[in-house]
């Protein structure tokens, strides 16, 4: 009972709006007349069983060249078709109008040329209800198609599609994304309305203009944004097309023309090949920030924000300037401490050579021991500390042994530590000794032998 209730409200409200249209063409017949009407012929609205049909009826047939308005009857999410009615030598019936297609996940509007029958034999439009069978429409030429919940496939969401019909038999595809328009000339194809994609035809075409929201605009070659490297997103979250070669111009003014590609680690679109040119006219050729030899920190410094080409340029100049300036405070100090070093060494030679004559003196400096040093000489190079000392006396002679102590030594290297407050050195230099000495480098004496204050043997 509540639906049947329903049902005749909706009718009823449908029906007076079928009767306010057919007044409207009454009040202004200009808006329909196409072409000169029968005298007798009269402005109708036929129902049939799950549509509507407006228009000027003559001798029970729809007049040719005037307009017709088909309507969806209630409860029926079923298209409308409005436009002017004529018909060929085989009574194949047309209308050159607009189609409009709304539901829950379509929501388009087709302007061109569409065949229409109601027909058994599927010719012509009949104006008798009972003869009537289902409406049938096919799309014959498309002039333009608009589709305002376009669905843009694996890349999630709903974009907005505009085909339109250009004097060359071929089409304009324009499509809306959320953070850019694509636009590109294919060619004419029977399935073009209500394609899922139309990828083939994109990436076919050199002639692709990308228009970002920010400013930016491509134009030339694009792939598929599969073709990128994995969780590279940058422009692309739901695109599923980037640049791949042409030109791209930034809204701040540079001009980058080549091949391009997207870097995955730091999220940044960049040309791999060719030419950049620079607001104020400089050219770098490929990717310049990559050329410049940055590390992960400095690049990461630079793409934290986004910035213009010239603004990574810039800060990339400013990093390798201070860079290099670094380089060179640091090779000055490198030489003068070099320098130092030399003077200490030249220094402590002068005082060895005034201190025990110019041979052992020289021995010394460079590092030797000799046959005939004293104790005291001997001790410039390995301190008597890092020894064990025995001594045997005879008649008239007197003889000292030496034996080399490694724990006493590091014992003494890091007593002398603490009292410098240099402990981390002291394990340093602990190390880099058993490294040397396990590598041959280190030729440490095992045992010295001294007769009468003299150095007899020299056991490694």
């Amino acid at each position: 009972m509540k639906n049947s209730i329903n049902y005749a409200l909706s009718l009823k409200r449908y029906t007076k709006s079928l009767l306010l249209i057919t007044l409207l063409v009454l009040l202004f017949p200009n808006i329909y007349s196409q072409t000169n009407l029968p005298k007798r012929a009269k402005l109708k609205t036929i129902m049939y069983s799950d549509y509507a049909i407006s228009g000027y009826v003559y001798k029970k047939e729809f007049v040719e060249g005037q307009k017709l308005t088909f309507f969806a009857r209630p409860n029926s999410n079923k298209i409308v078709l409005s436009g002017r009615y004529f018909y060929d030598d085989n009574r194949n019936s047309y209308i050159e109008g607009t189609r409009i297609q709304r539901g829950n996940l379509i929501n388009n509007r087709t302007n061109g040329i569409f065949k229409v029958t109601n027909t058994k034999n599927e010719r012509g439009i009949t104006t008798n209800k009972k003869e009537a069978h289902e409406l049938v429409i096919q799309l014959e030429d498309l002039k333009y198609y608009q589709d305002n919940l376009y669905y843009i496939g694996d890349h999630a969401g709903y974009g907005n599609l505009i085909l339109q019909k250009l004097p060359n038999n071929k089409y304009s595809l324009k499509i809306k994304y959320k953070v850019l328009v694509l636009e590109t000339i294919i060619p004419y194809s029977k399935d073009l309305v209500g394609r899922s994609e139309y990828t083939k035809e994109i990436l076919n075409s050199n002639t692709v203009k990308l228009s970002f929201t920010n400013g930016d605009v491509f134009d030339g070659k694009v792939k598929s944004t599969s073709k990128l490297p994995a969780y590279c997103d940058f422009y692309y979250t739901y695109v599923p097309y980037a640049p791949d070669s042409g030109e791209y111009r930034y809204a701040s003014g540079e001009i980058s023309t080549g091949i391009f590609n997207c870097d995955n680690y730091f999220e940044r679109f960049y040309l791999e090949k060719g030419v950049t040119v620079f607001t104020d006219g400089s050219k770098i050729n490929g990717d310049w920030v990559f050329e410049q030899n940055l590390n992960s920190s400095e690049q990461k410094k630079i793409y934290s924000k986004d910035r213009t080409p010239t603004e990574f340029h810039n800060m990339a100049k400013s990093i390798i300037e201070e860079k290099n300036k670094k380089l060179i405070e640091e090779k000055a100090a490198k030489e003068q401490a070099e320098k130092e070093k030399l003077q200490q060494q030249q220094l402590w030679r002068s005082k060895l050579i005034e201190k025990y004559g110019e041979y052992y003196g020289n021995k010394i400096s460079d590092g030797q021991l000799s046959i005939g040093m004293s104790q005291e000489m001997v001790n410039e190079l390995w301190p008597k500390i890092f020894f064990n000392i025995s001594i045997i006396n005879r008649t008239n002679n007197q003889t000292v042994i030496w034996k080399f102590d490694k724990n006493k030594m590091q014992r003494e290297i890091i007593k002398k530590a603490k009292e410098n407050g240099n402990e981390d050195g002291a394990a340093a230099l602990i190390i880099m000794f058993n490294l040397s000495e396990q590598l041959g480098g280190l030729d440490s004496p095992k045992m010295l032998v001294f007769k009468n204050n003299k150095l007899t043997d020299i056991y490694r």
